[in-house]
């Protein structure tokens, strides 16, 4: 069972991840492609506000 720090870095990963196929396809606008990146910007902005900025990334090397 994940716990919730895990489902918050799981979250920024897999939005993160969407923004960038997102930019790399034709096929999307670029109001589409700055929705995504709001996203992945306000799952993001939790991780900081916890400061859990270097969890996050030891955490996205362990799970790439």
């Amino acid at each position: 069972m994940m716990n919730l720090q895990e489902i918050l870095f799981f979250r920024a990963k897999a939005e993160l991840d969407a923004y960038m196929d997102m930019k790399k396809v034709e096929c999307y606008t670029e109001e589409e492609i700055e929705r995504q990146r709001e996203r992945f910007c306000s799952a993001y902005q939790i991780i900081e506000e916890a400061e859990l900025e270097s969890e996050y990334e030891d955490w996205k090397e362990k799970n790439a």
